[in-house]
């Protein structure tokens, strides 16, 4: 079982990450391989409920256990409310904090 941590800070990069999310789960199967995109910076705007772009897209991946955890300081530096969140989304305290303790247990990290 390989656990693979992505971590999206730029809002450009939302497609290439998640087109890269849904490559890893072919190449292993989700039973073969937990995903967690951590998400923080101006990245987070990208999962506004009223963002509508890739949302198909999310939703497939949501449906394969893929983890979207937003970080709450950068909602708050936002002024995003986490009922505008996409509601799928998990909020961790921090984001950089989730980073460090994911890659300490042993995760893998990419960030494309």
């Amino acid at each position: 079982m390989y656990h693979v941590i992505f971590h999206l800070d730029e809002t450009s990069k939302k497609v290439l990450t998640l087109q890269n999310i849904a490559n890893l789960l072919l190449a292993f199967g989700a039973s073969e391989v937990t995903i967690e995109l951590l998400v923080n910076g101006e990245a987070v705007k990208a999962f506004l409920e009223s963002d509508q772009s890739m949302r198909s897209t999310m939703l497939e991946l949501h449906k394969r256990n893929v983890i979207f955890a937003l970080c709450a300081h950068s909602l708050h530096h936002a002024n995003i409310s986490p009922t505008d969140l996409v509601h799928f989304a998990t909020i961790v305290p921090s984001g950089v904090a989730e980073l460090v303790e994911k890659q300490s247990q042993g995760w893998a990290y990419i960030k494309p």
